[in-house]
């Protein structure tokens, strides 16, 4: 069976890759998966007190959120919230191969601190939003391509779509 296309929204907390990512696949007729919902209770509490996750307690999560996201895929096109912040992070997730597609949505610190500071009910703390910022290397012309997340979030998925129509990719 053949693997369709997952493309993964990444960057630091606070950038809209949720809100972006539902209504992409709403736009796509994609699955949608947040890499947030495959954190285990542990590690949501760990973070909620405002301890980062070192990469090795990543690892396993990782591996949940892959997995999920390759057996959506035989299914459906996928769009996956996934910060991965680190190049390792994505090449562990997608593991090369060409099907999966990174998204950067780059908002500036001081609007990702505003964003956090509004936000309710989620666990990761706006105090943590430093320890993101120090982790994350913007994605690489051969890992994907980069949008304004500051954009109204319907503008955000405009300008995705119209990149993947450009470029061929979906």
């Amino acid at each position: 069976m053949t693997s369709r296309k997952v493309v993964v929204l990444v960057g630091p907390s606070g950038c809209g890759k949720t809100a972006v990512g539902k209504q992409l696949a709403e736009v796509l007729d994609a699955v949608f998966l947040d890499a947030d919902d495959f954190h285990t209770a542990e590690a949501k509490a760990l973070m909620h007190t405002g301890h980062p996750l070192h990469d090795e307690q990543r690892h396993p999560w990782l591996e949940r959120v892959r997995a999920a996201a390759v057996q959506a895929s035989a299914q459906s096109i996928v769009v996956l919230a996934c910060s991965a912040l680190k190049p390792e992070f994505r090449q562990f997730l997608s593991a090369g191969e060409a099907n999966w597609k990174f998204v950067a949505l780059e908002v500036e610190a001081s609007i990702l601190r505003d964003r956090l500071a509004q936000r309710q009910g989620h666990f990761f703390p706006a105090s943590m939003l430093d320890s993101q910022l120090a982790d994350w290397h913007p994605l690489s012309p051969e890992e994907g391509f980069s949008v304004d997340g500051s954009q109204p979030i319907a503008a955000v998925v405009d300008e995705i779509r119209s990149r993947f129509d450009r470029d061929g990719i979906l």
